[in-house]
C-alpha cells in the first residue's frame, strides 16, 4: 500500500486537472451564450 504522502501528491495533481477541466467547461458555456 502506498504511503499517504504519495497518495496526497497524486490527489493534488488530480485536483489541478479537475480545476482545468471545469475552467474549460465554463469557457465552452460562455461561448454558447
Amino acid at each position: 500500500m502506498p504511503d499517504l504522502d504519495t497518495l496526497y501528491g497524486e490527489f493534488e495533481e488530480l485536483e489541478q486537472e479537475i480545476e482545468e477541466i471545469s475552467n474549460q467547461i465554463q469557457v465552452m458555456k460562455e461561448l454558447q451564450d
